[in-house]
């Protein structure tokens, strides 16, 4: 056999392998059972356990807004996908508006809806866009 079809007959020995699926399954399993596909599997464990853990825990959050002239303050949000009258907020008689929310650690848009007409939180200077509007962003830590 002459020298030169050999590398072509490699070639097409593995396109018919990769079409009939075996050759990438074969090379996947023979990786995943070397010592660095063991131990990529067992890092790729271990980070789930721990984003488990992180998810699983939810905080109690105040928000509040202080205002003396409206009738009715919502909180609208990622967290309770921006319905406008999901979360009402309540007023106590030094004028302020406040709800405790349950969230997970991780990053929120929000602001309030204030009378109608939606409103970012003045004592949160983090912002982002949302539908062409401005909204306050809150990042929710986790516990340790």
């Amino acid at each position: 056999m002459n020298k030169k079809f050999i590398p072509y007959i490699g070639f097409i020995i593995g396109i018919i392998l990769l079409l009939s699926g075996g050759g990438l399954l074969y090379l996947k399993e023979k990786y995943l059972k070397s010592a660095r596909g063991t131990a990529y599997l067992a890092k790729k464990k271990e980070k789930e356990k721990k984003v488990n853990v992180v998810v699983s825990k939810t905080r109690n959050i105040e928000f509040m807004y202080r205002n003396s002239k409206p009738k009715k303050v919502y909180l609208i949000g990622d967290f309770n996908k921006w319905q406008k009258t999901a979360t009402p907020m309540t007023k106590d008689k030094n004028h302020k508006w406040t709800v405790m929310l349950k969230l997970r650690p991780g990053k929120y848009k929000y602001c309030f809806l204030v009378d109608g007409k939606w409103k970012n939180d003045p004592n949160n200077r983090e912002t982002t866009r949302y539908k062409n509007r401005k909204v306050s962003i809150l990042i929710v830590k986790p516990l340790k």
